[in-house]
């Protein structure tokens, strides 16, 4: 007697679906935490009068860009006020560009880059780069601190990592003698 094949090819085609399925929801999780992880970066009700305290800056094509004093808007709304990003490069844009505050409450810049505001020896690079400049253009002392992550090491329950670099004094010293 010959084995059906019917039961076998239905078994096939409800694997396929399943691992279909199976796809289709991993996908759209991934892009619903991506979504979500971009919303987090929006300015939140609570985070309205620490925008307004401090300033915002990025490295965009070689050059430092400082935001208007005083602004509520997160580095991803400027952004996007600028015209710099779009829904398709967002992410990319956020991972690749060294952006930062200068806090004048703790006297001190912060440098990094991505939705987890990490850093990496780019981003310790560009700091020290650019922590000169800022100095000028942000008229700062030359003892203000340069930092490298975050400014809170728990922001909303996440652990960030962060690195005090130095001074824009010694930061800038370590550069020329480099």
């Amino acid at each position: 007697m010959s084995a059906d094949p019917e039961p076998v090819i239905f078994r096939g085609v409800c694997a396929l679906c399943t691992l279909s399925l199976f796809l289709i929801l991993t996908l759209d999780k991934v892009m619903s935490d991506s979504v979500l992880a971009m919303d987090e970066l929006r300015t939140q009700r609570g985070d309205v009068d620490f925008h307004r305290a401090r300033r915002m800056f990025c490295i965009r094509n070689g050059e430092l860009r400082v935001a208007p004093e005083g602004t509520t808007m997160s580095h991803l709304e400027w952004f996007e006020a600028e015209g710099w990003i779009g829904k398709d490069s967002l992410e990319r844009f956020m991972n690749s560009t060294v952006r930062g505050i200068f806090l004048p409450a703790r006297s001190a810049l912060f440098f990094y880059k991505g939705v987890g505001f990490y850093f990496d020896t780019v981003v310790i690079h560009e700091a020290s780069r650019w922590a000169a400049e800022l100095m000028s253009t942000l008229a700062l002392d030359r003892h203000v601190e340069v930092h490298v992550g975050p400014p809170d090491a728990v922001i909303r329950g996440i652990q960030y990592r962060q690195k005090r670099l130095g001074t824009i004094e010694s930061v800038t010293k370590e550069r020329l003698t480099a």
